[in-house]
């Protein structure tokens, strides 16, 4: 949880946590926050709103989420 908030940013390929925004070989990374909180509402947001039913029932079965139709 602590790594959520402040400047940490997570390293999909070196599967770790970093306090710089840039990797050593120049890849940009976005803040842990975001890429695990934010996008994911954002994502499901969208879907509901664009009224994508299977993606949105998809992102709540694997949040073990049921919704009824």
């Amino acid at each position: 949880m602590k790594k959520l908030w402040g400047d940490n940013f997570y390293d999909p390929v070196k599967k770790q946590w970093i306090t710089e925004a840039v990797t050593e070989d120049g890849r940009q990374l976005q803040r842990g926050f975001v890429q695990f909180i934010m996008d994911p509402i954002i994502k499901l947001m969208k879907n509901i709103l664009s009224n994508n039913t299977e993606a949105v029932f998809k992102m709540t079965q694997a949040l073990g989420i049921k919704l009824r139709e």
